[in-house]
């Protein structure tokens, strides 16, 4: 059934980009220099080398974490595979931005999936710590209650994509408002980067009282350094806050070779991280949240946190 669902996935992928292709045609008109092009919202023509280079390695993820999913659980972390999905589905459709680079429609739909499908991927990240801290039995090692770190970040997470959502929205009302609709996205991709960064800070702090007040657990870890996956969506994150801070004709936002190096590029290595590293080996199918006597081995704990390592 599930291998079913991912098939009937790819086969959806391709039939959006081919109905979105057929409407947008090509513009016989487009001028030779289209950086100065105020009808070419991008202000480039779109590599379809670098989208189909892309494209593939995106799709691999996305079948490797089902795969994943089927064989470990971890269902929390469908929503980053769905994410990623989405997120191929934004990168092809510089496919049509390349025939036309006036498909206006179809530039903000490419916007609104690219920007706003890493929202996933932080989502599935904010559902991670609480689960794992239970796992390894630290739960009192946590600056935030268990119970509560997950509906905290998540909630911040949703209202954040809301307001990225409204405002990338608003140009499709009325292109008119396409400078308002930039300041609103601007405040929630600012708030979620806040948001993020404060995470980060609660999870360095939880391995920091790891390290000081369970040692055998830790050491089971020590020389595989399994936080370094979050090194990549900073990156892509303070990437967008810049880019977005230079308005719609910023150095960076008509740079593609910025695109890909600084915005896709982290986020891929922020999410294939996961596919050897699966979070389900370490929580179990029931994602980490079940129960742990009283008295447990500790190195039995180390033993998880290692997996971790390899998380």
């Amino acid at each position: 059934m599930r291998y079913s669902a991912t098939t009937f996935s790819l086969a959806f992928f391709l039939l959006c980009i081919s109905v979105l292709a057929s409407a947008a045609g090509e513009d016989p008109n487009a001028p030779i220099d289209p950086k100065h092009d105020p009808r070419n919202p991008l202000r480039y023509i779109p590599s379809v080398g670098l989208a189909a280079t892309t494209i593939p390695f995106y799709l691999l993820v996305f079948v490797g974490q089902i795969w994943c999913y089927t064989k470990w659980g971890a269902r929390f972390m469908l929503i980053m595979t769905a994410g990623i999905f989405t997120f191929a589905i934004g990168i092809s459709l510089r496919y049509v931005l390349a025939g036309n680079p006036y498909a206006i429609t179809v530039y903000i739909f490419h916007n609104l999936l690219v920007l706003l499908s890493p929202c996933a991927f932080i989502a599935a990240n904010y559902m991670i710590l609480g689960r794992l801290a239970h796992s390894i039995n630290a739960e009192q090692l946590l600056l935030i209650p268990r119970q509560r770190i997950t509906f905290v970040f998540v909630t911040s997470d949703v209202i954040t994509f809301v307001i990225q959502a409204a405002g990338g929205s608003l140009p499709a009302a009325d292109r008119s408002l396409m400078d308002t609709g930039h300041s609103i996205f601007m405040v929630g991709l600012i708030m979620q980067f806040i948001s993020f960064v404060l995470y980060t800070f609660v999870f360095a702090a939880f391995m920091y009282k790891v390290y000081r007040h369970e040692p055998g657990v830790w050491a089971k870890g020590r020389t595989r350094k399994w936080y370094n996956r979050w090194q990549a969506m900073p990156l892509a994150s303070i990437f967008r806050v810049v880019e977005g801070s230079q308005g719609f004709e910023g150095a960076l936002r008509t740079s593609e070779p910025h695109f890909y190096a600084l915005d896709v590029l982290p986020l891929f290595f922020a999410i294939a991280i996961y596919v050897p590293f699966w979070p389900g080996r370490l929580l179990g199918a029931n994602d980490g949240l079940q129960d742990i006597p009283y008295g447990s081995n500790r190195a039995d704990e180390g033993e998880r946190f290692e997996m971790l390592g390899g998380a």
